[in-house]
């Protein structure tokens, strides 16, 4: 599971940054140095391409401060899921907390596996693979996959 740090005092990042709930966007509240001038947008796009933001040297994930300026409480061990899989896009109705499991359900997977001319959907289940029978092409095989995804995860399943 991953760690994270708590994040600063609220008033902290309060005084540092503008949250935009309605875009997601996070602009800095004054100029702090050559790269951080006030009214410009705040952060950087990471490898993974989550937004991140900067104090004192320390980076944090904008999703995560986002949750905190909007309820006033830190996640904490808790996960941000993007419910639209888009991890750039940080506004607030796209934000929801997670677990670790809700958060790898709603991940994309293809659900099907190729055995000779024939392509299996399978699923996952509390960790048991169940097989979703057989098809002639990815694309049946997918179909089923995401429509059995949607019925067991309902809300967290990217397919509903």
């Amino acid at each position: 599971m991953t760690q994270f740090k708590p994040l600063p005092p609220i008033q902290e990042l309060q005084q540092v940054f503008d949250y935009d709930p309605e875009t997601g966007i996070f602009r800095n509240k004054h100029t702090r140095n050559n790269n951080t001038k006030a009214g410009a947008v705040a952060g950087s796009v990471s490898k993974k391409g989550y937004i991140r933001l900067a104090l004192h040297g320390r980076r944090m994930q904008a999703h995560r401060v986002a949750w905190y300026l909007m309820t006033g409480v830190d996640p904490m061990t808790n996960q941000i899921d993007h419910k639209d899989r888009v991890r750039a896009n940080n506004s607030w109705s796209n934000l929801r907390l997670a677990t670790q499991a809700q958060n790898q359900i709603n991940a994309m997977c293809r659900g099907w596996t190729r055995y000779g001319n024939r392509y299996y959907a399978q699923i996952r289940v509390d960790g048991t693979l169940i097989s979703l029978g057989g098809y002639g092409t990815p694309e049946e095989a997918a179909e089923v996959y995401r429509a059995k995804h949607a019925e067991l995860y309902g809300d967290w399943s990217p397919w509903v």
